[in-house]
């Protein structure tokens, strides 16, 4: 299976960006300049309107971008909603490690 380098991101239709591997392991993001003038941010807290080259962090299963929460966010919203930490944490962990093993020829 030939390994995936980038991908790009559409919204009805709408090329938003594109998404490119960085550094073996982590996910950078840029916006294409006709959704830099009409379109919006797709993750306002990680991934602002601007012309630029985002890289975050931490390793995508960690939150790429702020798109997917993080396990502590997880089971901040967990407590509050009120399933316990422990099994919130086990359908986390499970989840983070059938992605990975399904989708890791094209993550590592």
């Amino acid at each position: 299976m030939d390994r995936v380098e980038h991908l790009d991101v559409f919204y009805h239709e709408k090329k938003v960006g594109t998404l490119a591997l960085y550094q073996k392991h982590l996910v950078a993001f840029a916006y294409e300049q006709e959704w830099l003038d009409t379109g919006f941010p797709i993750s306002p807290f990680s991934l602002p309107l601007e012309k630029k080259v985002f890289v975050p962090r931490v390793d995508p299963f960690d939150g790429l971008f702020g798109v997917n929460p993080g396990i502590e966010d997880i089971l901040a919203v967990a407590e509050q909603i009120g399933i316990g930490r422990a099994q919130a944490g086990k359908i986390a962990r499970e989840v983070r490690d059938c992605v990975k093993e399904m989708l890791g020829v094209y993550l590592i």
